[in-house]
């Protein structure tokens, strides 16, 4: 397995929560890991455009210096390689 230094997740929560329904997400206690719930819906929309998305689960790498998009296909790329070592695709 490769290890990569200074790689941070963040995941957006698509799910629609009502008051009773927000719950601790596990990712929030591992190091290096954020949540970010867009609760307005017009931010969500342009959020989601500018990283072409298209389906969920979805797996979207980018560069978090130049803001550019190194692959919107990182999921189907994490299956064809498991341990990373093509990381970052």
């Amino acid at each position: 397995m490769v290890e990569v230094d200074d790689v941070n997740v963040v995941i957006i929560d698509l799910d629609l929560y009502n008051d009773d329904d927000i719950r601790p997400h596990p990712a929030i206690s591992e190091s290096g890991w954020y949540i970010i719930v867009p609760i307005n819906i017009m931010a969500k929309s342009r959020l989601l455009r500018a990283l072409r998305y298209c389906s969920t689960p979805s797996l979207i790498v980018v560069d978090a210096s130049t803001r550019q998009i190194i692959t919107d296909d990182g999921r189907r790329l994490l299956q064809d390689d498991p341990n990373g070592l093509n990381f970052p695709w």
